[in-house]
């Protein structure tokens, strides 16, 4: 579901969408799932020059971005902490790279979102997606509470 809402939103964005790499040289590949898929990523060494953003949806994870960049063979990686998938949503952004992190800041600024530049890689560790073990409680809560007003 949520790798469907980062396509939406960047083909919102006039960008073309692959759930694949293909024998295409794309400028830029955005990781959207839960984890990474490594039978869709190229392994033939040939992405120097693309763009590698992590928008997964569980902790970062440093070395698996860096093993998928290897698999692609490039070393421009970005970390694109992007918890609401939709127009408006701010977007922190970590990468060594100020190139890529200037396109990918262009990428999600043409499909409507804030990014914000939070530094190099390193500060990645520190942007993590908000723990969604609880939501379920939270729903609770909240129906029982709205079920027993006044």
């Amino acid at each position: 579901m949520r790798a469907h809402a980062v396509r939406d939103l960047l083909a919102s964005g006039g960008y073309s969408v692959s759930s694949a790499l293909d024998s295409t040289v794309p400028g830029a590949v955005v990781l959207a799932g839960s984890r990474y898929d490594y039978e869709k990523i190229a392994s033939d060494g040939a992405g120097a020059s693309i763009v590698l953003i992590d928008a997964t949806d569980g902790r970062f994870d440093r070395s698996a971005l860096e093993a998928a960049g290897a698999r692609v063979g490039t070393k421009r990686l970005v970390r694109a902490l992007l918890v609401l998938p939709q127009a408006g949503a701010n977007v922190l952004l970590c990468a060594d790279d100020r190139e890529a992190m200037k396109l990918t800041q262009q990428i999600f600024q043409a499909c409507g979102c804030v990014p914000t530049d939070r530094g190099p890689l390193k500060n990645a560790d520190e942007l993590q997606p908000p723990d969604r073990s609880l939501d379920s409680e939270f729903h609770k809560l909240k129906s029982a509470n709205t079920d027993t007003a006044p």
